[in-house]
């Protein structure tokens, strides 16, 4: 097996959604070396600069080949000290990855753990082409990934809102700029939210 610089068994077993390995890897660590180096342990990151969290975050739903082992892994490592504010050379986080997968179970645990402002921050922050996670996601019209999106925050917190359907415009092959709109509306209070975005950036080769 071929190993990208920097990549170690924690990356692979992330990847490969087994929460028995990422475990055992983890809790080795802390009784050798203790909590504090376990904890460094799980944000190592490969040549790309992409930690544990990153690869579990680029599997879909349909790779899942054990019922919430994606879920699981994730709360290993969220537990055990990983940073969701890492970034690739590129700038992607965590959740710009998850963005492209569309794993709502990922996204739910992982916001599960943060605060509504952190995740709300998490959900804005660009990459080096201008991405932001909620963009992408529109982009790939992973509507389910938007849904949890949307009810990230205040929006939830102070509205309750819990039925919100999502409308999209696609990117448009050949176009040289990004212009995007999503729109969430709460049917039952009437509440409405969009977030546009333009830019001249091209579109990323991660997307």
């Amino acid at each position: 097996m071929n190993l990208m610089k920097g990549e170690t068994p924690l990356h692979l077993a992330s990847r490969g959604c087994r929460p028995d390995v990422v475990r055992h890897l983890i809790n080795y660590i802390k009784e050798h070396k203790g909590e504090v180096k376990a904890a460094a342990y799980v944000n190592e990151v490969n040549e790309n600069d992409e930690s544990a969290l990153h690869y579990v975050c680029t599997v879909t739903k349909e790779e899942v080949e054990t019922p919430h082992s994606d879920r699981d892994v994730v709360k290993l490592l969220l537990e055990n000290g990983a940073d969701v504010k890492l970034q690739t050379k590129l700038h992607d986080s965590a959740f710009h990855y998850v963005a492209v997968a569309g794993n709502n179970d990922v996204i739910m645990e992982m916001i599960a753990h943060m605060s509504p402002t952190d995740a709300q921050k998490a959900l804005n922050r660009q990459n080096v082409n201008g991405w932001t996670p909620l963009l992408i996601a529109s982009h790939k019209g992973q509507s389910r990934a938007l849904r949890a999106f949307f009810l990230v925050g205040n929006y939830l917190l102070q509205n309750k809102i819990f039925n919100i359907s999502i409308f999209c415009r696609p990117y448009r092959a050949g176009e040289q700029s990004i212009s995007e709109s999503c729109q969430g509306r709460c049917v039952r209070h009437r509440w409405t939210f969009s977030v546009t975005s333009s830019s001249r950036a091209r579109l990323p080769t991660s997307v």
